[in-house]
């Protein structure tokens, strides 16, 4: 399985760097495995860098996934908090949308 991710520019997070800290952190490399990829005109609009979590196996509970994504941006500096959703797409793709909870 493969997930776009789709982070809010306020949060400030360069989308490459994102993948790399991604891949080097053992907990979260061993959930999936980040890339960068231009984006492909889907729906959901992500600008021209989308971070993607593949090989993500069948047996890894959504909210496992999402609480790394969380852990990730609080290694980060991220301080706000954060939810992870994720969003069915028109043409059957999945989008996980990481929005800032406001207070």
């Amino acid at each position: 399985m493969e997930y776009p991710i789709a982070l809010p520019p306020d949060l400030g997070l360069d989308v490459a760097g994102f993948v790399t800290a991604w891949n080097e952190t053992p907990e979260c490399s061993a959930v999936a495995k980040a890339r960068l990829e231009t984006t492909r005109g889907a729906q959901f609009s992500l600008g021209a860098a989308t971070a993607v979590l593949g090989s993500v196996a069948a047996s890894v509970a959504g909210a496992a996934l999402y609480d790394s994504i969380k852990r990730l941006m609080a290694r980060q500096g991220v301080r706000e908090r954060m939810d992870v959703t994720r969003v069915d797409q028109p043409d059957g793709t999945q989008v996980l949308v990481v929005t800032v909870v406001k207070e």
